[in-house]
């Protein structure tokens, strides 16, 4: 699937999705990624609060927004079944650029 950073959005914002995909790995590559996007170097707190405070999204239940373990659930069943979804309609498109859709793209 081609590298968009938005294609999740219509599901989750930027939050959301940190949960979704894990809110401490982000907190680790704050570090390094910061630097190219803000003046700032440091992990935003309201990161350091969530992650420092046992925060991991809907791995535990407790992330930039909290989970019962039932919404838990249903936001991984439905967050894999969207990104699966996704990657269908993509590959409906991939002849516009001159791709098959199980080959990957080679990049420039």
């Amino acid at each position: 699937m081609r590298t968009d950073v938005g294609w999740w959005m219509p599901l989750a914002g930027p939050f959301r999705y940190m949960d979704l995909m894990g809110v401490e790995a982000y907190y680790r590559v704050m570090p390094d990624l910061l630097p190219d996007l803000s003046t700032d170097p440091g992990i935003p707190k309201l990161m350091r609060i969530v992650v420092e405070g046992g925060g991991r999204g809907i791995k535990n239940g407790r992330g930039f927004y909290s989970y019962s373990p039932d919404e838990a659930k249903r936001w991984e069943h439905r967050f894999r079944d969207f990104n699966y979804k996704m990657r269908r309609l993509s590959a409906e498109y991939s002849d516009l650029l001159g791709e098959s859709p199980d080959e990957p793209r080679q990049q420039i």
